[in-house]
């Protein structure tokens, strides 16, 4: 291989490897940034809806028909766990099995739009956006909608390795172009090399490479002369 072949791979690859981590952790960033604000949104938008559709199980005390409100929930994807608590603070139904955690945070919500965003983590579970509502303002209690992190980052890793897959055969096209073009400017340059080395050796019977139209050419054929 060219020595010249080999400093100009040895660049390429710098330079793309560079530029590939940089877009890579980019495009990751922005989108983990994009799929916790669409996790913020859906946990908010259920969690109002399950604080639109209980206050009348609550100050019943229904928790038959809230636990299987709040269980046909878990069934949307990204939804981690669902708990809500009664005006007094307890839990009054969750999803949660065998039983309810004690690391899970309670958050306290009582305005009517003190809607409450925390990152939470529950061990041997996982991480999770916890979304807190008040229900009837706090006056009925509150629920709470945990979306699951974990799908975030499977989105991440699926997307991440397809770019890094779509860049690796970026740049093995890449690696072709540079070849046949860096091939084309050495395989002269070799053949020149090799006739000026004849020429210092006082060996001036050497055949000259062909020359071409271009500034390898133009050397060609004053080393040639400069020989005759």
């Amino acid at each position: 291989m060219p020595r010249l072949f080999r400093k100009t791979l040895l660049a390429i690859v710098l330079v793309f490897g560079v530029s590939a981590n940089a877009t890579a952790l980019l495009s990751a960033w922005l989108l983990h940034r994009h799929l916790s604000d669409e996790y913020v949104t859906k946990g908010r938008a259920i969690a109002m809806a399950i604080a639109a559709a209980s206050p009348d199980a609550l100050v019943g005390g229904d928790a038959a028909s809230v636990q299987a409100m709040i269980d046909e929930f878990l069934h949307i994807d990204g939804v981690g766990y669902v708990f809500v608590l009664d005006r007094m603070g307890r839990v009054s139904a969750h999803t949660f099995q065998p039983v309810m955690p004690l690391s899970v945070p309670q958050v306290t919500v009582s305005h009517a739009k003190g809607i409450s965003v925390d990152d939470v983590v529950i061990p041997e579970q996982g991480d999770f956006i916890q979304v807190t509502a008040p229900i009837l303002a706090g006056e009925a209690g509150q629920v709470s909608v945990g979306m699951d992190k974990a799908g975030i980052w499977r989105v991440m890793r699926e997307a991440v390795i397809r770019q890094e897959v779509l860049m690796l055969a970026m740049f093995a096209v890449a690696v072709v172009i540079f070849y046949a073009l860096v091939m084309g400017i050495a395989r002269p340059l070799a053949a020149l090399a090799d006739y000026a080395v004849k020429i210092r050796d006082h060996d001036f019977s050497a055949a000259p490479p062909p020359a071409s139209d271009d500034e390898v050419g133009v050397l060609t054929r004053a080393m040639a002369s400069m020989a005759g």
